[in-house]
């Protein structure tokens, strides 16, 4: 009787172990082992035949790679050193970048044999929140007017990995044409939109002649008619009572009160012989806004003529 026996070696690798470690150098390409080596050693080649593909090295090693659970090193030896498949790409970075600072983001690529190659030589990406991103995985943030989200992302050998983070609204007067007016970025845009003309200090455009200047320094909506400030006598003294940004907002306008006996001649606290008002209550509205009383300390019915009024410079 007899036997018909047949061979089949699909693959046969060659490898000699070695001391010394360099870095290694990928040479990219196609994920599915399909590699041109950026060098080969002395006996580092791909021979194949219709039944057989031998990938061969002999020589030192090429470069070292990691397994972080449980700790494995690798040491990755010269042709076939080359050729491996990605699984992951793994994209560390800060959670959070102000939008006057840049943020550094690196890539490491988890292989087929488990371990991990930092500083892949990934292109790198961005979608949301960004300006630009380096080569080097460098991220600068756009201007924005509240915290808004950002993703990067990298790419290595048809393989995507990306983080998120979120971009932080640090500067409260630079964006767009609303940029160093004065008055803050996120006020302007809820309620005019992006860039819109109207939205400047010195307009008023519903009509009632109050500027935006003075409706963003009481913090209201420009349409508001109903909470400008409101001059009463206690006492025997004029008082006004006005809304005005606290203390903590960015931008804020310098706030003034302001009398007079003849509509000519205003005095306030920085004028001499002052004080010439005194604050008498300060009642919290919100987290940025606050309601303030302010009386004259000259007594209404001692003088002819009396007026109070409010100023807003700046900042």
């Amino acid at each position: 009787m007899n036997a018909s026996h047949s061979l089949s070696l699909h693959r046969w690798i060659m490898s000699s172990v070695v001391i010394a470690a360099s870095p290694l150098h990928a040479s990219g390409g196609d994920p599915v082992l399909e590699a041109a080596p950026q060098s080969i050693d002395s006996g580092g080649r791909r021979v194949t035949s219709a039944n057989f593909t031998i990938d061969a090295t002999l020589g030192g090693v090429l470069g070292v790679s990691a397994a972080a659970t449980p700790t494995v090193t690798q040491n990755r030896q010269g042709y076939i050193a080359q050729l491996f498949e990605v699984q992951t790409l793994a994209v560390n970075g800060p959670l959070t970048v102000a939008e006057d600072a840049t943020g550094n983001f690196a890539a490491s690529a988890l292989l087929d044999d488990g371990t991990t190659l930092a500083h892949a030589l990934v292109s790198w990406n961005f979608t949301g929140a960004g300006q630009t991103i380096s080569s080097t995985g460098e991220f600068f943030p756009a201007e924005v007017y509240l915290n808004s989200p950002a993703r990067v992302t990298a790419e290595w050998r048809g393989v995507t990995g990306g983080a998120d983070l979120t971009v932080l609204d640090a500067l409260k007067d630079n964006y767009g044409t609303y940029a160093g007016d004065g008055l803050r970025d996120l006020w302007q845009v809820i309620y005019f939109g992006e860039d819109s003309p109207l939205a400047m200090p010195g307009l008023a455009p519903y009509g009632d002649g109050i500027v935006n200047q003075l409706k963003h320094a009481w913090n209201v909506p420009p349409d508001d008619r109903f909470n400008s400030p409101t001059a009463s006598l206690s006492g025997s003294y004029l008082t006004l009572t006005y809304r005005r940004l606290k203390g903590s907002v960015v931008p804020r306008p310098n706030y003034q009160v302001q009398v007079s006996n003849d509509l000519g001649t205003w005095l306030d606290n920085t004028s001499a012989g002052g004080p010439h008002t005194a604050e008498t209550a300060v009642v919290s509205l919100n987290a940025e806004t606050e309601l303030v009383t302010v009386h004259d300390n000259t007594p209404f019915f001692s003088v002819p003529r009396r007026f109070i009024r409010l100023s807003v410079t700046g900042p």
